[in-house]
This record gives C-alpha cells, structure tokens and sequence, in this order.
C-alpha cells in the first residue's frame, strides 16, 4: 500500500513541475526602441498554439497550463520573429526587432539606385502573388498601375497610356519575349511568359525609358529571374490551374523549375455563351546559372540558359446564347444557337544562353542569344442561328419579361483554317565600361531575324431577312523573312543630387529601308530633407519598326511600303519620400505628352487587333498618372492609382479630324490593399479593385461612325482570404489555404460587341459579356 502512495505522491509532484502555473506568466513586449509593441502573438513551438496576445501596452498574461520549461514563440508582421527559452521566471521583457524590407519603390537612403531606375516603379513580385486574380499573371498587378488598361481578367494583354498592346517590351534576363499572334479573345489565351515563382524583381516603366531599351513605343516589363543559393519549392493547387517550382544550388551551380497548368473551364462556365469548353495551358521553364570562372587575377566569365516550352489547346463548343440590352423603357433580347466547334492550339519555344564577361573592374560584356520559334493553328467551323426581339417590361401583365415580337432573325457562319509558323533569332551584344563612381558609358549592337509563313483562309457570311452576305473573306499565303539591327550608345553621369542619360538607338529594317535614328535624355534632381524629393525630365524619340500584324491589311495583303510608326515622348515626373507614424510612403505624380506620327490605326474585337495595313494617321496621347504607396497597415504593402488620359488620332482619310483611338479610356482607378487579423497575423485579406470609363467602339469598317459611341464603365472587385499554417519541419516551411472571390460585385463587364441588323436594316450592338462572380480556392505548400 505503501508503494503506491509514494507512486501516486510522485505523479502528483512531476504534474506540480510540468503544469506550475499557480503563477502565470507574464511580461512587456517592446521595440528596439522601447515601445510598446500590440497585437503580438505568443504561442509554444511543439505543437505550435497561439496561447496569448498582447495588448495595446504590449504587456501579455498566459493563463494555460502548459510544460515548463519551454520554448515560446513571439511573432508579430513586419518584426523578425523571436523565440524564447522559458524556465518559470516571471515577469519577463521581450525585444522584437524591426524586419528590414526595402519597401515596393521606397528607398529613402539611396539616392543613387533611384536615379538609376528614375522612369521605373519597382514591383515586388511577392506582392503580385498575393493579389485575387483568376490566374497568376503579371497583368492582374499591372492592372493596379496608372496609365495601364487591363480590360479583360481573361487575358494578360495591357495597353500603357494609350498605346495598342503590340506597342509593349517584354524582357526576361535581357531576353525579349513574345506574345501569340493569332489569338482573338482572352479565353482563348493561355498563360503570358513571366512565371512569378521563378521571379525575383520585377522593373516597369510607362514612358521614357532610356536608349539601351528597345524599338517599342508604350512601355517596358524588365523582369530579372532567381539565382537561388539554397534549396527551395513550392507546389500550388487551385480551381482554375496549378503550378510547381523548384529551385536550389547544387555545387555552385543554381538552378530554378517551374511548371503551370491553368484550366478556366470553370470560369468560363459563367459566360452567357453556354457550352462546352475545354481550354487547357501549361509551359514548363528552366534557368540555369553556372558559377564564374575565373580565367585569371582579373579576368572571369559565367554562363546562364533559359529554356521555356508553351502548348495552349482551345476547344469549345457552344450551345446557345441570351443577352438582354437596352434602356428601361426598352428592352431588346438577343437569343443565339450554336452548332459546330472552335479548336485553338499555340505552341511556342524559346531558347536563350547569356555570357557575361568581366574583363576588370572596369569593363563589362554580355552576349545574348536567343530563338524563339512558335506555331498556332485555328480551326473553326461554326454555325449560329439568332433571333432580336423586343421584351415585355410590364410587371402588370402575364407576358412580362417574354418576347412580345421578333424584330430580327437571321443566321451567321464562321469558317477558318489558318496556320502560322514563325522563327526568332537574336544576338545581343552589349558593353559597359564604368570609369568611375560618377559616369558610365554603355553601348549595344543587336540583331534579329524574323522568319514567318501565315496561310489565312476564313470567311464570315450572314443571312438575315433572307439576304445572304459575306461579310468577311481573306484568304492568301504569306512569307516574310526580315532582317533587324541595332545600335546603341549612351552615357550616365552620377553626381551627389544630379543624374543624367544622355544616348541615342540606331535601328535598320531590311523590309522598310528605313534608317531610325532615336535620341532620348533623362535628367533627374533630389533635393529637400534627407533628398526626399526628385523631380525628373524625360525626352525622346521612340520608333517601332511595323510588326507582322500591322504590315497586313484587312483583305489579309501585305503592304510592302509601310513605315515605322514614332513617339516623341515628354515627361515630367516628381516624387515624394516620406514617414508617417514610423511608416514608409512615396508619392508620384507624372505629367506626360506624346506626338504620334505614321500611325497604323487599328480596331479592337475582344482582344485581336485589326489593322488597317497603312500610315494613315497622326495623334496625341497625353494625362496625368498618379500613385501613393506605402505600408497602410504596418507589415503589409497596399497602393492607390489614378490616371487621367486623353488619346485621339486624325485619320488623312475621314474628315473628321481628331477622334478617339480604341484605347482611349479617359480615366482609370486601382487600388490594391492588404491587412491582417491583428490577434491572429497569420489571416490574411487582400483588396483588388479597377474601374475604367468606357472605351470607344462603333460599327465594324463604317469609317463615318468609327469609335464614336462609349462602351460601358469597367468595374471589379476581387477579394482574397488566406490563412499561413507555419510548420516546424525542416523541409516543409509552411501550408497556405486561401479563397478568392472574384467579381465580388457581380458586375457585367462588357469586353466588346457584335452588330446585328434587324428587318428595318437598323443596326444593334450586342455585348460580349465578360465572367460573373466566382469562388476560386486554392492551396499552397512551401518546402
């Protein structure tokens, strides 16, 4: 009996020992600077247990049991996190030190990196992860931007201040990058180049841009991939795609994988188009980056390779179709059938080695060569029956919001067998000579070659009212082989408060015989406290050598007399650094104006750009872009845009004199805003939202009423749900569980129109609508 007291009495004794919290624990958690510091959370490490949070003096109180001694964990967003041994002394101070982050395009101290990249905002690619989108695309951020469109969640084309979207420059790891040429809809799209796994800063810059960036006339994305020094990936589960990535560093050679797989069958089920889709994408990347060799005392060189292979497969096969449009007092219903199916496939290759050589400190070359070899086919054999009818609206009456008569009847078919293979091959050479802390010059000599064969058969034709019309026919077979070269020089002087890039671009096209000759300058000034202030000026001359899709005519013809299209940019760009309340916030404000000469105007359908084949056109895009970004909620990066623009051309050939071009969307707004619970920092919410004025559009080939009617508004907001599950593994860092809503608001976005004529041969504009709300959920696990 004896011997079980004793056992009893030394359970008793250890659960006193294990469990002693006749005194609880409690203390202060304080910054490096001894503040108060709120909302930390305090949890054991095995199993991992938020077991308290501090209050708004920082002092916490934990009143459950739990093994002594242990370890606690103190973690707080935007603090480092800190783990403490505890022996059962109370009260105890802890110290939570401030995380170092180079906030998005904040960097007070140095004066010198900002002059670099002056005409650019720096984008941090963690922050485009977070942000509720259909797909993981660059666009989506983008979108966030001023003077960027974004006018289809559908697809990852952009126009910047009023340029088209073939007037963008698209890099990775100095390697230019292309976008497909025969896709017409952004459900047809698949996935853009970036992969944002693989990325580790992301440049951008809407006008302005200095002479060692190319012959575009819009915009320039720099994007710069990973050199990973040790092993890490990542694996992405979701409704609508999936994506992996690895990367790690194996005997000083770092290498980086990724694999997407997007699939937006569910999405596109919210179309008014009802039927069956099956849009299926995936691309697979490498980057691979040899360690340097040194060949001597100063001498080295390293070598890195890219490798991307992309397959796209569009196939659908509508059903039917109803769409309401009108004003209150009337309404007209459009009702479609469908027989027949579209099938899409885009393939593309693209293969690039960078050899970067440093002869000393002083001397510096790489040498870029890449290709890049696409091939698209289109099949469409389709067939739709249509009806217009106006609608009864009277809520009295029985037929209420039935067909009260048919005002236009009638049957479209569309056929289309076109093949497009294209071949890219350039060499870039570039220089960079630094003779001293102050000035810099660079030099560049680029070639490219364009080899493409487009074979084009398709014919629209409708019959309405028993009249049979063709309304569209091209059929014809193209081969173009194009040889591009460049030159390039600048100098970049670096002073204590002044900067300037002076240089200018040479380009020859063997198909235009044209000499371009592109001087442009960048002059930019910090001053006031802590040179929180600049003020920048840029000037220039930006000319774009015509791309395949501008050189052909409606009828499908090539126009051997075509000539580079010109922007004559003038920019005035300030920017304010401050604090406010101990957070980092920069404001830029941007005044821009563009002369454009030899314009190729073109019309928009969804997403395809039509050209008119000619220089047949002179405008002017000019506004006022504005952004505040900065840590609104401590920890976390969210940002306001606002832009103001106005762009019109004059066509030689339509009296009409300047009017709207088809990107003239006079103002834009984004928004883009994070927070977290403040007792439990691991939930996350993130705020997307974009609203446009409408864009012009008018009846197809009618150049009397060309873009003379206004589209709808563009609005949208997404919003995202995440909740980080940390794990104490060694190879598994953590488990992210997130919902995102998209369309929150259910807006019926329109992206464009189709023109019906009705018996009276009056013509109506039936709207394409884009994707209604959606719950998208996804999981992500970090190794």
């Amino acid at each position: 009996m004896l011997s079980y007291r004793v056992f009893f009495l030394s359970l008793l004794f250890v659960n006193q020992n294990i469990f002693a919290q006749e005194k609880n624990i409690h203390g202060n958690i304080l910054t490096t600077t001894k503040k108060p510091l709120p909302n930390v959370t305090i949890s054991t490490q095995d199993p991992k247990i938020i077991i308290a949070v501090s209050d708004s003096s920082g002092y916490f109180l934990i009143k459950k049991q739990i093994p002594i001694p242990t370890t606690l964990i103190f973690q707080h967003v935007g603090y480092y996190e800190k783990k403490l041994f505890y022996n059962g002394n109370s009260p105890i101070e802890v110290i939570l030190e401030e995380e170092t982050k180079i906030l998005s395009d904040v960097d007070i101290e140095s004066t010198k990196e900002r002059n670099q990249t002056q005409n650019f905002l720096e984008i941090n690619p963690k922050m485009i992860l977070e942000i509720p989108a259909p797909t993981l695309d660059i666009s989506r951020l983008l979108a966030t931007l001023p003077g960027v469109v974004v006018t289809s969640e559908l697809s990852s084309v952009y126009s910047v201040r009023g340029g088209s979207y073939d007037e963008n420059l698209v890099y990775v790891n100095d390697i230019p990058v292309y976008r497909p040429f025969l896709v017409k809809s952004g459900q047809q799209e698949g996935l853009s180049f970036v992969n944002l796994d693989m990325t580790s800063s992301v440049y951008f810059s809407a006008g302005g841009w200095q002479a060692k960036y190319g012959d575009k006339m819009a915009s320039v994305l720099n994007v710069t991939y990973k050199k990973p020094t040790k092993q890490s990936a990542s694996v992405s589960l979701g409704l609508l795609g999936s994506n992996a990535y690895w990367g790690g560093n194996i005997k000083n050679i770092s290498i980086l994988i990724g694999f997407r797989y997007k699939d937006t069958r569910y999405l596109l089920n919210t179309l008014p188009t009802q039927g069956q889709y099956l849009p299926r994408f995936f691309d697979i990347q490498s980057f691979i980056s040899l360690p340097q060799k040194k060949v001597n005392a100063r001498y080295r060189y390293q070598l890195s390779f890219l490798n991307m292979y992309a397959q796209n497969k569009y196939f659908t096969k509508p059903e039917n179709e109803a769409v309401e449009f009108g004003t209150f007092y009337k309404q007209v219903r459009f009702e479609a059938g469908f027989d027949g199916q579209e099938i899409l496939q885009y393939e593309t290759m693209q293969n690039a080695i960078k050899w970067t050589n440093w002869w000393d400190e002083k001397h510096k070359l790489e040498v870029v060569f890449s290709t890049t070899y696409t091939e698209e086919k289109e099949n469409i054999e389709l067939e739709s029956g249509y009806r217009l009818c106006d609608v009864n609206k009277n809520t009295a009456d029985s037929g209420f919001n039935k067909c009260l008569n048919t005002i236009g009847l009638g049957t479209q078919y569309k056929h289309s067998r076109n093949s497009l293979k294209a071949l890219f091959i350039n060499t870039d050479t570039r220089y960079s000579l630094f003779w001293n802390s102050q000035h810099t010059s660079e030099m560049g000599v680029e070639f490219k070659n364009e080899k493409l064969d487009d074979l084009i058969d398709e014919y629209t034709f409708q019959d309405s009212a028993d009249f049979a019309k063709i309304t569209q026919k091209i059929g014809s077979n193209i081969s173009l082989n194009n040889f591009h070269y460049t030159f390039y020089i600048q100098h970049n002087i670096q002073l204590e408060d002044h900067s300037f890039h002076i240089g200018i671009r040479n380009s020859f096209s063997t198909f235009t015989n044209q000499l371009l000759i592109s001087p442009r300058i960048q002059y930019t000034y910090n001053f006031g406290n802590k040179k929180s202030y600049s003020i920048g000026i840029s000037t220039g001359v930006y000319q774009q050598p015509p791309l395949y899709r501008e050189m052909r005519r409606y009828d499908g013809s090539i126009n051997r007399q075509i000539k580079a299209q010109e922007s004559y940019h003038g920019i005035i760009n300030l920017q304010k650094y401050f604090k406010w309340k101990n957070k980092n916030f920069k404001i830029i404000t941007e005044s821009y104006c563009k002369y454009l000469n030899n314009l190729i105007p073109y019309d928009i359908e969804n997403i395809n750009l039509r050209y008119f084949g000619e220089n047949t056109a002179t405008g002017w895009a000019y506004g006022v872009d504005f952004r505040i970004n900065g840590e609104f909620i401590a920890g976390t990066d969210s940002w306001l845009s606002i832009g103001i623009l106005k762009t019109t051309e004059n066509l030689f050939n339509d009296k009409r004199g300047q009017i709207r071009r088809p990107t003239d969307q006079r103002v834009t707004v984004g928004l883009f805003f994070q927070d977290y619970i403040p007792r439990i920092p691991t939930v996350k919410v993130s705020l997307s939202f974009l609203y446009g004025t409408g864009l012009p559009f008018g009846p197809p080939k009618n150049i009397e009423y060309r873009n003379s009617f206004q589209g709808k508004d563009y609005q949208r907001l997404d919003l995202g749900i995440l909740k980080i599950f940390p794990l104490p593994y060694p190879y598994l860092k953590s488990i992210t569980i997130s919902l995102d809503i998209l369309n929150l608001i259910g807006v019926n976005n329109v992206i464009s129109y189709n023109w019906i004529k009705d018996f009276e041969n009056n013509q109506y504009a039936i709207p394409n609508s884009l994707s209604s709300r959606f719950f998208n959920f996804k999981l992500s696990v970090n190794f």
